[in-house]
């Protein structure tokens, strides 16, 4: 069975942390999300659409050595703390998908380069969803990350000079690492005194 569609990786316990929450495969995939994987002549769907935030529930010593490792790493909510709310905690993200492939979302903190693209099916924008449970929308504003291209998508380093969308995703992390004068997760959004606010 094909890697792309092999359910068991997702609700298989064997497989997956996450399977002995969540059992059931629509979970895992957006309604927006059509894209098919040929196999022996026929089409199946994705997998999956979402990426887990790798700053956020990784476990084990094996770290992408292209992810910069200098980023505070939240393992447990409890965790989180008064200046890193867990509302500020970015968790899953709707990814593009021709850029899905590992289980984590990365990001490049040092240039202006795409580890994985953001997905920007519903209206140019994609979902988010936080620690403290709540999801969110957020509207892309550059056209290389609405409709993006790539000469390997799995390279995970396609340059996006001054692309306003790769510094929003960057920009809380600068403010939560002043406010808290250590390290932050480096994909959490919102503002510091609260609630992340929807974006449009």
């Amino acid at each position: 069975m094909n890697d792309n569609t092999n359910y068991n990786y997702i609700v298989n316990p064997a497989y997956a942390l996450m399977a002995n929450y969540i059992r059931t495969v629509p979970t895992f995939h957006c309604p927006t999300d059509r894209e098919m994987v040929p196999i022996g002549g026929k089409t199946y769907p994705r997998l999956r659409s979402y990426e887990l935030n790798g700053f956020a529930g990784w476990i084990g010593t094996k770290w992408d050595p292209r992810i910069a490792s200098n980023w505070k790493v939240f393992a447990k909510l409890t965790e989180t703390t008064v200046k890193t709310p867990a509302g500020m905690v970015f968790t899953f993200l709707d990814v593009n998908p021709d850029s899905i492939c590992w289980p984590y979302f990365g990001m490049h903190m040092d240039r202006d380069s795409f580890f994985n693209f953001p997905n920007a099916s519903h209206n140019r924008g994609g979902v988010i969803a936080f620690a403290d449970g709540h999801v969110d929308y957020h509207k892309w504003m550059d056209s290389r990350t609405f409709n993006p291209a790539s000469t390997d998508w799995h390279q995970h380093d396609a340059p996006s000079p001054n692309n306003q969308d790769l510094a929003w995703l960057r920009d809380i992390q600068a403010r939560m690492a002043e406010a808290d004068g250590t390290e932050a997760l480096i994909e959490g959004f919102g503002e510091l005194s609260g609630r992340f606010q929807r974006s449009v």
